[in-house]
């Protein structure tokens, strides 16, 4: 992968990484630190239906998952993700103890993300292969 100055990391191949958030602050954050890295983001969805919906019907590498959409948990995205064998990183202001157990072992990032522990979440998973 090619460095660039501010410590970014581009991906070799654009990866499509979705975002799933209700905070439209949050998910324009997201979006411009995919787009500066070179990920093509997707999104964002910011309900549970409209999120299932794109996941059956986009073409994606990697979701970023908050876990709590507006009134909304977001655990049903979740086993989807899981049995689509789908990659994601958690995305929340909540403690990771608040988790089902199940979730646990996946990648949690707390907002506000900085760019540097975006990406490096980012890299471990297109790392760890399908």
């Amino acid at each position: 992968m090619a460095q660039i100055s501010n410590s970014e990391v581009l991906p070799s191949t654009c990866y499509r990484v979705l975002i799933i958030e209700d905070d439209v602050l949050q998910c324009m954050e997201l979006q411009a630190m995919l787009d500066r890295a070179g990920y093509d983001s997707v999104g964002p969805f910011r309900t549970n239906a409209s999120a299932l919906a794109a996941i059956k019907s986009e073409k994606i590498d990697a979701v970023l998952l908050d876990v709590k959409l507006s009134e909304e948990k977001a655990f049903a995205i979740a086993d989807t993700l899981v049995s689509e064998a789908i990659p994601f990183i958690i995305v929340t202001g909540y403690p990771q103890e608040v988790l089902p157990e199940k979730y646990r072992q996946h990648r949690v990032l707390y907002k506000p993300v900085p760019q540097q522990k975006l990406m490096e979440a980012l890299q471990q998973v297109f790392n760890a292969g399908p």
